[in-house]
């Protein structure tokens, strides 16, 4: 399942639903492996860090996946766009290329966040973990 991400729009409803059913375990377990895999996320402390630390504090798990999955299923200038739970923030995830680091094909990406304070961007870096998971790189 692809939750609308490959068109342009991550759906925070069903995303939700999956994590939310399988709340309580593991992230591993919340995402699964290979064709199985019902949504990958983005996990990690140091989001705050590379995203923002009050952008970071106002994502929740769903938008997080969002992430995750529009890193694992987008190609390349092609943007996802999702409104957080509360209404108040639009994310814009735009991937802009793939690159390899030890081994792995990660991506570059700029993350947009629009609020009724303005917009902000991040260019961020962030890599698969091999278990449904992606971590930013610092």
């Amino acid at each position: 399942k692809h939750y609308g991400v490959i068109n342009g729009r991550c759906n925070r409803e069903a995303v939700g639903a999956v994590i939310g059913a399988a709340a309580g375990g593991a992230i591993g377990s919340q995402v699964g492996k290979g064709e199985n895999r019902p949504i990958a996320i983005l996990v990690g402390s140091v989001a705050g860090a590379v995203i923002g630390a009050k952008i970071g504090r106002d994502m929740d798990e769903t938008d997080r996946a969002c992430i995750g999955h529009a890193l694992e299923l987008t190609g390349d200038k092609k943007a996802v766009t999702w409104t957080s739970a509360d209404k108040r923030r639009t994310y814009r995830l735009t991937p802009l290329r793939g690159f390899a680091q030890q081994g792995v094909n990660c991506r570059e990406f700029d993350f947009r966040v629009t609020t009724d304070g303005g917009k902000q961007t991040n260019r961020v870096k962030a890599c698969p973990g091999g278990d449904g998971t992606w971590r930013l790189l610092g």
